[in-house]
């Protein structure tokens, strides 16, 4: 299948970070620096996923659709697999359980929190909207009002201003990062801590509704959690 990869310019952007104490809710700032990148204009479609895997675990079943029903540890041996057949570097040294990721190798991988959260921005072109390519989320994503209770199709809504589309809505898309609270105010390529207990998924999905769509919004998910509204998008080092 044909993905349709997008250049990242690195650069520095500055991430939010909310966190609630008794007496109301403090905003600080982080500052994160990213080195180029490509990912991927859609999530993951079934098709794409049928090519590698020969099977598919989604509960809504059509091939131009998002992938989903697929853990962690799934989305990350089809990354492999792809890059296998795409004649890449495996970006992925699996062992059981244990995964470590060879972030210079030339294959495809889940994009890290801080990529996923620049490119959802519009990475350099970020004209500072509230969600991924509009202050009105109807324009860019499927969530609990419009979607029918149901995923949808590239292209069907607005993309953002690096061209990507549903970053804010269609199925959650995983990371690479263990997920976990920021705790220094300055990140240089971060790749998340070193181990946890739940993997980090980002963006919205066709369940849930306008109030946890902002771009800010951060999900930690059980690397073995398979739902519906689940799935992942994939990207390349630049």
């Amino acid at each position: 299948m044909i993905n349709n990869f997008v250049k990242v310019d690195g650069g520095i952007f500055v991430r939010r970070k909310d966190f609630k104490v008794k007496k109301g809710l403090i905003i600080s700032e982080i500052t994160v620096k990213l080195n180029d990148f490509y990912i991927d204009d859609f999530v993951v479609t079934q098709a794409d996923w049928n090519s590698i895997m020969d099977y598919n675990p989604s509960y809504f079943s059509d091939d131009s659709l998002p992938v989903e029903m697929v853990g962690w540890h799934e989305a990350v041996l089809f990354c492999n697999k792809k890059s296998e057949r795409d004649g890449l570097q495996q970006c992925y040294t699996i062992d059981g359980e244990q995964v470590e990721c060879d972030f210079t190798a030339n294959g495809y991988r889940l994009p890290t929190e801080a990529e996923w959260e620049f490119a959802a921005i519009g990475g350099n072109k970020s004209k500072g909207y509230r969600y991924a390519g509009s202050n009105i989320l109807e324009e860019v994503a499927w969530y609990a009002e419009n979607s029918g209770r149901t995923t949808h199709p590239r292209g069907q809504k607005l993309p953002n201003e690096l061209g990507l589309y549903d970053m804010c809505g269609n199925v959650f898309e995983w990371c690479w990062d263990w997920y976990d609270k920021f705790d220094c105010e300055f990140m240089d390529n971060p790749k998340g801590p070193i181990k946890g207990k739940m993997k980090v998924s980002r963006g919205n999905n066709w369940v849930n509704g306008e109030s946890v769509s902002d771009l800010t919004r951060r999900v930690g998910r059980n690397v073995n959690a398979k739902t519906h509204h689940q799935g992942f998008r994939i990207v390349r080092t630049g």
